[in-house]
């Protein structure tokens, strides 16, 4: 069985991840604005991508911590900008 790796490819961190993590990313990505800012609720993140909102926020912050995507608290919204130098890799386990 292959293993699935996040990685931010400017600092080289790597963080194992699943497929849920994989389709948050490109649909955060996906939501980028002009400016490269998202502005949203965790519920509609999770919403957009099937998932319940713990498993949203999980993801969203060990993205953040691998400096894969940013995140500022307002109120019950997220400022978030996402990385895109970012790759997904398989391995073999």
């Amino acid at each position: 069985m292959n293993k699935l790796y996040l990685l931010n490819e400017a600092t080289h961190h790597q963080i194992e991840c699943n497929t849920v993590c994989q389709r948050l990313y490109y649909h955060l990505a996906s939501l980028k604005r002009e400016s490269g800012a998202i502005k949203a609720t965790v519920k509609h993140i999770a919403d957009g991508v099937g998932i319940s909102e713990s498993g949203a926020r999980y993801w969203m912050l060990l993205m953040h911590d691998a400096a894969v995507i940013t995140m500022e608290r307002h109120g019950k919204y997220y400022d978030i900008t996402v990385n895109d130098a970012v790759s997904f890799i398989t391995t073999p386990h």
